[in-house]
């Protein structure tokens, strides 16, 4: 455990990571543009600037940064410096030009008064505009001689114990921690990553509700009373989750592709005692139950993303499934659109060749208060144009590809059949789910948000500034080298010093 005390005063702890820096550099557009609406291109401007900054580390941020409430005009004292500096009103253009030059122009002052200059405080993570907000200092000790954990630095006696508890599930045994500490301090190296293999194949890890399981959990989310499969029944069974689960778990453990939950055109099922997952074929999906069986056509499977469950659950009955793209969105790449995070707006002034969005199944979302979220989450839904959840039409099954779905099921809104099957993920454009589906997972944000899955389960939260440059190098060796192995990558996280020290 690490000890550590405020620079000044008392206050919240650190903001890392987890006060993304997105609402904050979105909401600055408010109130300086001449339509007082959000810009969403301060994001990147604002990491831009700041890139190893513990609020940049992932990506996006916080209403917080910027402001004391979810009111888009009630600045905090960072905020209103921002603002200020700005000056206005501007129109998007001309924000996107001064916006750098306006932080850099206050960064050395100390808006929120606390000590701490406005930059100090974003490298650390902390809130520039919030008095009790303050970075933390780590306080170590000068002599750790005699302690069993040595504060402050990599302990091998103390990273074996980690991997033991949270890979295993189990502290190592006496005769394992003394054999382990009569080696060589290179032989105690290999030791480590010999048990972090041996864990990784335990129950524990990788068995149903696992730890594993358990880390899928906001990605399927699982309804009870929905579910349907051989042995367990909700009151309305839709389809058996449990799939979603075994997909996610393969593609995470013998150095399968982990991109596999977003590209797998098979399924996957489970053999209990001890656990073994593997690629199933739709006759074994059949076979095990009428629940299990994965409808959807082969050539036009998205991994999790066209399971039975995911189409059911976040398509059900809707026209354009906003839904179903914002949890693809969130669950895999990290980007939550409802917190203004991971906005790529699609319109003419950004250099494309339309303006989002269209609102095509007239939901009202291109008044000012909607087409700011509404200008990414519109061209990431078309992809799922033509996939059916709860309704089905003349010779289709629910929960399949239908080619004129609207057409078939809304034959009388002709508006809503202008609605394409093609659109902008990340900025970049797609033809159809399939190659939405490619561009997720090759993507940056793909790998940065499986590494951030890990990297909180075993650390225990975000990256520190500090840490930065580990964090962005073992996501890269995960996508590079590492060819998407997560069992490869988190022999990497274990050798950090986030990991191994106390």
């Amino acid at each position: 455990m690490r000890v550590e005390a405020p620079r000044r005063g008392a206050g919240r702890p650190v903001m890392t990571m987890h006060r993304t820096l997105l609402a904050c550099a979105t909401a600055l557009g408010l109130l300086v543009s001449s339509e007082t609406r959000a810009e969403p291109s301060a994001p990147p401007i604002f990491c831009e600037r700041y890139p190893t900054s513990a609020t940049c580390l992932g990506g996006p941020a916080s209403c917080d940064t910027c402001h004391d409430s979810t009111e888009p005009v009630d600045w905090n004292p960072y905020g209103e410096a921002v603002r200020k500096a700005l000056g206005g009103p501007l129109s998007p253009s001309e924000f996107t030009l001064r916006l750098d030059l306006a932080l850099g122009a206050i960064e050395t002052a100390d808006a929120d008064g606390d000590g701490v200059s406005n930059r100090d405080e974003i490298q650390e993570g902390s809130l520039p505009g919030d008095p009790t907000s303050v970075p933390f200092e780590a306080v170590c000790p000068e002599d750790t001689t005699g302690m069993d954990y040595p504060i402050c630095e990599r302990s091998p006696r103390h990273i074996l114990r980690k991997i033991h508890l949270d890979v295993c599930g189990r502290s190592p045994r006496w005769v394992e921690m003394e054999a382990f500490l009569e080696q060589s301090p290179e032989a105690q190296e290999a030791a480590l990553h010999e048990a972090l293999d041996v864990c990784l194949d335990s129950e524990h890890w990788l068995g149903k509700d696992g730890v594993l399981w358990q880390l899928a959990h906001p990605k399927v989310r699982p309804v009870a009373a929905l579910k349907g499969s051989a042995v367990e029944v909700g009151p309305v069974p839709l389809a058996n989750y449990d799939h979603d689960y075994q997909l996610y778990v393969w593609s995470q453990i013998d150095d399968h592709d982990a991109r596999s939950v977003l590209t797998a055109d098979f399924g996957v099922l489970r053999d209990d005692g001890p656990t073994r997952y593997y690629a199933a074929t739709d006759t074994e999906l059949e076979q095990e139950c009428a629940f299990c069986l994965e409808p959807m056509q082969v050539e036009r499977r998205v991994g999790n993303i066209t399971s039975r469950w995911f189409l059911s659950y976040f398509v059900m009955f809707t026209p354009l499934p906003r839904a179903a793209a914002s949890q693809a969105y969130r669950a895999y790449l990290g980007y939550d659109i409802a917190r203004n995070e991971g906005l790529f707006p699609i319109t003419v002034d950004q250099g494309f060749p339309v303006t989002e969005p269209a609102d095509h199944d007239r939901s009202g979302v291109d008044a000012p208060g909607c087409a700011t979220c509404h200008s990414t989450l519109d061209p990431l839904s078309y992809a799922f144009r033509n996939y059916t959840g709860l309704v089905s039409a003349p010779g289709y099954g629910r929960t399949q590809y239908i080619p004129d779905r609207l057409e078939q099921l809304w034959p009388d809104d002709t508006a809503l059949h202008a609605t394409p099957e093609s659109g902008y993920l990340l900025a970049e454009s797609y033809d159809n789910l399939v190659e939405w589906g490619q561009i997720a997972a090759n993507s940056d944000a793909f790998a940065k948000a499986a590494v951030m899955d890990y990297w909180r389960l075993l650390v225990g939260r975000p990256p520190t500034a500090d840490e930065g440059p580990e964090y962005e190098s073992i996501w890269r060796r995960f996508q590079g080298e590492h060819d998407y192995s997560v069992e490869r990558m988190l022999h990497d996280l274990v050798d950090t010093e986030a990991y191994g020290a106390i």
